[in-house]
């Protein structure tokens, strides 16, 4: 499948390796983060900042055929113009269990909360932000040393997994 990835992490560099180590070709990239621009080069992919694409109306992004665009530690709005144009559809890493905990700073919450069980989710973009079905989630613990920081991370890596 051919595979629109926006996103500004290292997350996402991991997660387009799985998809080019099960055959899916990543067409292109959107991100301010130096490392995936990096990463994008290495692998002749296509890649624009979010500036520019945003300048032209997504125009650039959405005349390149793909199958699935995924979202992967992105916290820009889509237009919807963008979001249908995938022929299969729109995917969004969120760094918490849904629909409990919808927004930012997810894992922040989960700690403020008390939580212990955590889980991050993969799920369809629809216009309603955290609010498409379910595709795929990861579980993590939550323990007493745990921060913001540490959490975040481990989010990252159980996202990688769920991805796979």
């Amino acid at each position: 499948m051919r595979c629109l990835l926006i996103g500004d992490q290292r997350t996402l560099t991991l997660c387009g390796d799985v998809l080019r180590e099960k055959g899916h070709d990543p067409v292109g990239v959107v991100t301010d983060s130096e490392l995936v621009q990096g990463w994008a080069a290495d692998h002749g992919i296509p890649c624009w900042t979010a500036s520019e694409v945003a300048a032209d109306g997504w125009r650039a992004v959405r005349e390149i055929p793909c199958d699935l665009l995924f979202s992967i530690a992105n916290l820009r709005g889509l237009p919807e113009a963008l979001l249908e144009h995938p022929a299969r559809g729109a995917s969004n890493f969120h760094d918490g269990p849904l629909p409990a905990y919808a927004g930012l700073t997810t894992p922040n919450w989960g700690l403020l909360h008390g939580e212990t069980d955590w889980q991050v989710t993969w799920h369809w973009m629809t216009d309603q932000v955290d609010g498409g079905r379910i595709l795929a989630t990861g579980d993590l613990t939550i323990g007493p040393q745990d921060t913001g920081l540490t959490l975040n991370l481990r989010c990252m890596g159980a996202a990688v997994d769920a991805f796979g």
